[in-house]
């Protein structure tokens, strides 16, 4: 299977999206639940929930937000069609820099394959925000 990436970085430090993001996971001391209500909805395949808590959790307002969150959303539904839904996931790796900054490494077991999940991290005034993520299947990098 060729690796699938998405490296979508939301940030811009500007205000959250809605008003809903205020209150989202991301108002939470500890990023996790972010990555959590992410893949809650893919475990029912269900793309459209899964982006809704991309964006509740990032802190962008660019006006481009609207056309690179479709590309987003395609990219995750084909890798959703060819991987599956979401069967369970783990975190295996925090890496933090200073008390800003943290990336969390998941592997996530899908119905077909098995992947590894990155989440970027920025814990801004109010709270943790998702400045990037990306998900690839070239198990062979895994471990550098």
């Amino acid at each position: 299977m060729r690796a699938l990436i998405v490296a979508a970085l939301l940030a811009a430090g500007l205000p959250a999206i809605t008003a809903h993001a205020q209150t989202a996971p991301a108002a939470l001391a500890d990023p996790e639940p972010i990555a959590n209500h992410i893949f809650e909805p893919l475990k029912q395949g269900n793309v459209e929930d899964a982006v809704k808590a991309i964006v509740d959790a990032s802190p962008s307002t660019s006006p481009d937000l609207a056309a690179r969150l479709d590309g987003i959303r395609r990219q995750i539904q084909a890798m959703i069609t060819e991987s599956g839904p979401v069967v369970r996931w783990e975190r295996v790796k925090t890496e933090s820099l200073g008390t800003m900054v943290r990336r969390d490494t998941y592997i996530v077991l899908h119905k077909n394959t098995v992947m590894r999940w990155r989440f970027i991290y920025m814990k801004l005034d109010r709270g943790w925000m998702i400045g990037g993520f990306a998900f690839e299947s070239e198990a062979g990098t895994w471990f550098d």
